[in-house]
C-alpha cells in the first residue's frame, strides 16, 4: 500500500498537531513499530530513488536514515533491526535502527545487504514470525529465511507458487502451512503452501479474480477479493489449510472490488469505493449484514476499536473520518470527528497503536510524516 505522508492520531489527546515534511521524496511506502517504540518510514522519489527514515514516536526526533537505490515495498521489524524488501537487484536490507549517524555525519544507520538468492522478480511482502522471514515477489516466488542471527540470514528454501505477485502472507507455523493471497491470478485467488514439502494448494474463491488481503485467526481465514464476493472465510478442514473448506461469502452491493478490510469484536469491516460494510462475523458460517454507510467520496482503509470506527478516505478535506457504531445497525458519523491534513490531498492507510493511530496520506508533491493529536 503506498501513501505519500503520515500523520500520527492520538485519540485521547486533542492539544497539538505536527507535520515533518520529508523533503523530495514523493510517496511513503510502508511504515513499522519497533520493539523500543521507534518508528520507521520507507519512503521513495517519484523520479527514482529510495530512502528508509528511523524517527521517535512522536516523530519530530530524527535518529537516522539510508538511502536506498530503487525503490522499498515492504518492512518487518526484529528488534535491532529493520529487513527491507527493496526492488534493487533482488536485495533484502538488514538496518540497524540503533546504530545510526549524528547529524553532522547524514544521520546514516548501519545496514547491511543481503542477496535473496534463486529467482528474479522484485520483493514485494514481507511477514516476520519469532525467527523466520517469509518474503514474497512480484513473479510468484516465496523465499523462507532463518533470521534467527538478523545479521547473517540463512535462505532455507524457495517455492515457485506459479502464480502472479505475491501480495500478503499469513503463516500457520502450528500446522506448517503459509496462507498467500495474490494479485490477478484467476483460479488462485489464494495459495497454500505445504511447508513439509512445498506443495502449492491453489484455492479458486467464489467469483473474484483476486485478493489483495488475507488476515488469520485460529482455523478462519478472512479474505479481501476484487471484483464479486468480496468478503470472504475459509476454514482449514479436517485435512488443514490442505483442504480448505468454504465458509461463507458476501456479495456487497454495487459491484466494488473488496479493497480493505479489518476483523476485530466478532465484526469484519469492508471497503468497496465509497462504501464502508460492516458484517457481524460471530457465527464465520453465516455473514450477517449489520449496516453500511455511503461516504460518497472514495474509502482507502479502516480500523476499528471500542464503539468507533476510524477510516481513511481521498477526500483532501477530511482525510480521517470517525465513526460511531454503538449500535452497530446504524453507523452515524460522529459529530466533529474529521481530521483534515495540512496541505495533504488524500487519506490512503490507517494503523492502530493503542491509542493512537497513524494515517498514511498522499501528497500532490513532496512528502510529509506528521503527528497528529485529534
Amino acid at each position: 500500500m503506498l501513501f505519500r505522508s503520515v500523520i500520527r492520531v492520538d485519540l485521547q489527546d486533542t492539544a497539538n498537531n505536527f507535520i515533518l515534511d520529508l523533503d523530495g521524496m514523493a510517496t511513503t511506502t510502508d511504515i513499522v513499530r519497533t520493539d523500543d517504540g521507534k518508528i520507521v518510514v520507507s519512503s521513495r522519489n517519484n523520479n527514482g530513488g529510495a530512502e528508509v527514515h528511523v524517527r521517535s514516536s512522536s516523530l519530530s526526533a530524527v535518529y537516522g536514515q539510508v538511502e536506498v537505490g530503487d525503490h522499498v515495498n515492504a518492512l518487518a521489524a526484529k528488534g535491532d533491526y529493520i529487513f527491507i524488501a527493496s526492488a534493487n537487484n533482488n536485495e533484502l536490507g538488514i538496518m540497524d535502527h540503533t546504530d545510526c549517524l549524528g547529524a553532522l555525519e547524514g544521520y546514516g544507520c548501519n545496514t547491511k545487504w543481503y542477496d535473496v538468492p534463486q529467482s528474479t522478480g522484485e520483493l514485494s511482502a514481507l511477514t516476520l514470525h519469532d525467527d523466520t522471514l517469509y518474503v514474497g515477489r512480484t513473479n510468484g516466488y516465496l523465499h523462507i529465511l532463518d533470521v534467527s542471527d538478523p545479521l547473517d540470514p540463512s535462505h532455507e528454501y524457495a517455492v515457485d507458487t506459479g502464480s502472479a505477485a505475491l501480495t500478503d502472507i499469513a503463516p500457520d507455523e502450528r500446522n506448517n502451512v503459509i496462507l498467500v493471497s495474490t494479485d490477478g491470478a484467476s483460479t488462485k485467488e489464494v495459495l497454500v503452501v505445504d511447508l513439509s514439502n512445498s506443495d502449492v494448494v491453489p484455492v479458486d474463491l467464489v467469483g473474484a479474480q483476486s485478493t489483495d488481503a488475507i488476515i488469520r485467526h485460529g482455523n478462519l481465514a478472512y479474505v479481501a477479493a476484487r471484483d464479486n464476493e468480496e468478503i470472504q472465510i475459509l476454514r482449514g478442514g479436517l485435512g488443514g489449510w490442505i483442504a480448505p473448506q468454504f465458509v461463507d461469502d458476501y456479495d456487497i452491493d454495487g459491484g466494488a472490488d473488496g479493497r480493505a478490510m479489518y476483523v476485530a469484536q466478532g465484526k469484519s469491516f469492508v471497503i468497496t469505493g465509497t462504501v464502508l460494510t460492516v458484517f457481524d462475523v460471530s457465527d464465520p458460517g453465516n455473514i450477517q449484514l449489520l449496516d453500511s454507510l455511503d461516504a460518497g467520496f472514495t474509502l482507502q482503509d479502516v480500523v476499528a476499536q471500542g464503539d468507533y470506527i476510524y477510516v481513511a478516505t481521498n477526500h483532501n478535506q477530511q482525510e480521517l473520518i470517525t465513526l460511531d457504531m454503538s449500535d452497530p445497525q446504524n453507523i452515524t458519523p460522529v459529530p466533529g470527528g474529521i481530521f483534515n491534513s495540512e496541505g495533504g490531498q488524500d487519506g490512503i492507510s490507517v494503523e492502530l497503536d493503542g491509542d493512537r493511530l497513524y494515517l498514511g496520506t498522499r501528497k500532490n508533491t513532496g512528502g510529509q510524516i506528521g503527528r497528529a493529536h485529534v
